[in-house]
Parts: structure tokens; sequence; C-alpha cells
């Protein structure tokens, strides 16, 4: 998932989320709308530790989290769109899946305050991407992923990777240096050479999903 194992690590260190959170909300005391996918839900473990560390790193910057999750066994983003609908206009954080949307979403919703944790920089006033040291959060997703099939049984992870440059080729490498040696296999990749659709992430899906994978890493967001 984009960066959801370095993501969920840099949580336990009460650093990364409520960065993102300060930057966009500090001193508003709003409510902020945690929206998070099933691939990450799939590879936190500990549900209940994550949502606490997540509505703590809320509270020390003044602000109430609701954490919801999309119960969909596939990853797509209809359930991602009826809550935009269905919630009052409170900033919004995306959970790595979903930040693929966050530039149409951020155009569609004006009102609402997005926070995503990859990609470009927006034109989009309500839009802020969080960014981390890349290759090294790459190589220490690839070694979280390879901890978190070790913890449990019947665990498989893949990636879904977009190598549009010679960057994010690096990047793959370093996901795939982190994972190899910690699992004593090589990482199963989806490469996209240009950004795909929403069909064709949910093909990808749905293609390793039948072959056992229960564990994604989507790292398909332009940069």
């Amino acid at each position: 998932m984009i960066a959801a194992f370095r993501w969920a690590r840099q949580v336990r260190h009460g650093t990364f989320l409520a960065a993102g959170c300060a930057l966009l909300l500090a001193g508003c005391g709003a409510t902020v709308t945690f929206l998070g996918d099933p691939a990450l839900y799939a590879s936190l473990g500990d549900i209940a530790r994550f949502e606490s560390e997540l509505t703590e790193a809320g509270r020390e910057t003044g602000n109430a989290v609701e954490v919801l999750w999309d119960p969909s066994p596939e990853l797509g983003a209809s359930w991602l769109e009826a809550q935009l609908t269905r919630l009052h206009p409170e900033p919004v954080v995306l959970s790595p899946y979903f930040s693929l949307f966050a530039e149409d979403l951020s155009a569609e919703y004006p009102g609402r305050s997005f926070v995503s944790f990859y990609g470009s920089a927006s034109a989009n006033a309500n839009l802020l991407r969080v960014e981390f040291d890349r290759e090294t959060a790459f190589r220490e997703a690839g070694g979280l992923a390879a901890a978190w099939e070790e913890a449990g049984a019947n665990r498989l992870t893949a990636a879904l990777f977009l190598t549009d440059s010679e960057g994010r080729r690096r990047e793959l490498q370093a996901l795939r240096e982190g994972y190899g040696p910690a699992s004593g296999r090589e990482l199963t990749v989806t490469e996209f050479t240009s950004a795909p659709e929403r069909e064709d992430m949910s093909r990808a899906v749905r293609e390793l999903l039948a072959r056992g994978v229960n564990g994604f890493m989507v790292f398909a967001g332009t940069s």
C-alpha cells in the first residue's frame, strides 16, 4: 500500500500523521475524519493500537479524530465517495490507497480540506500532501511487509508500483531490497509505466487476490 507499513510505523512514533494534521489544522479545533482502505486494515494487525495513536496524534493538534474503515474485500473508491457525500464537511485524512484519488476528490469537494501522503504539490488549495524520505522509507516498508507476513498465518504481500521515472525505479528497487532478505523470497510486483486508472488498479488487485495476496503496498500515484 502507499507506504502503509512505513506510515503505520511513523504513527507509532507519533510524528507522521501528527505532522500532517498539524500543518493543515493546528489551532482550528476541528473534527478530522480518517478514511481507511482495506489494504491498510489488513496489514496493520493491531487496529486498536493504530486507532488509539491516530487519535492521540489528532489530540496533540487540538482536533478530535473519527476513524472509519472501508469494509469491502476489494480496493475501490465507491465506499470512499459515499462517505464523503454522507459526512459533514470536516477535514479528511486519506489512507494510503485512498490518497490515489486525492487530486480528483479535492477538486470535486472544494469546501473540504484533504490530507494525503504522496504525490506532487497540488494546484488545489484544499489538498495537503505529506512527503517523507523516500528511498529509506521504501526500504523500511519492504522489511516491515516481510515482518507482517512472518507475524501471522497465510499472509502474502504484493506491491503495485508506478515506474514512470528513474527515481521511481530506484524506489521499487529499495522496496525489493528491504523485503527480499527479510522474507527469503522475491517480492511480487505489478508495475505500471503510466499512472493507472481506477479500473486498472481494481483489475490488478482482483488478479492478486486470486493468487492469495492479502496485503497490498500501493505506490501508484504520480510524484
